[in-house]
């Protein structure tokens, strides 16, 4: 009697539809949990590599926009401080013309030199103290600290 081996094609076919299909299930898994369509160069290497580039680019986007933000921070706080400034120049102004009256005796222009001097006393602080994190705004030195040489 000869031996035979029977072959069930039927469950072999049944096996290989069923870890084809495992495969696809797992990749649209991954996808589903990433939110990415693209996760690896075998899902299509010239599109991962465009999906990487703009992903990239949004971030640079959004860092730059909080840049900006930040700027526009520092701006407000040194127009505060430009507009104070400049309406005690105006008042100065106004003391510097009250001097130059005849009508106003040495007594008065000692009064209105000693509202002058600490109407500039306040400037000088002012510049001193305007600050947006730790760096000083208006006292002439913002920004002159730039290395140009350090990598970004």
């Amino acid at each position: 009697m000869a031996m035979r081996i029977n072959t069930n094609v039927s469950a072999m076919n049944t096996l290989r539809q069923l870890s084809g299909t495992s495969r696809r299930f797992a990749q649209s898994d991954g996808r589903l949990s990433s939110g990415l369509r693209l996760n690896s160069a075998s899902d299509d290497a010239a599109g991962l590599g465009i999906a990487n580039k703009i992903r990239a680019d949004v971030r640079s986007m959004r860092q730059a926009s909080r840049n900006a933000e930040q700027a526009n921070s520092v701006l407000q706080v040194a127009e505060g401080a430009a507009q104070t400034v400049s309406q005690i120049v105006d008042r100065m102004k106004e003391f510097a013309t009250q001097a130059a009256s005849d009508n106003v005796d040495s007594v008065g222009r000692g009064w209105v030199k000693s509202e002058y001097d600490a109407l500039s006393t306040e400037i000088n602080k002012i510049a001193a103290t305007t600050k947006f994190q730790g760096k000083t705004l208006i006292d002439g030195n913002f920004g002159t600290g730039l290395d140009t040489n350090t990598p970004i």
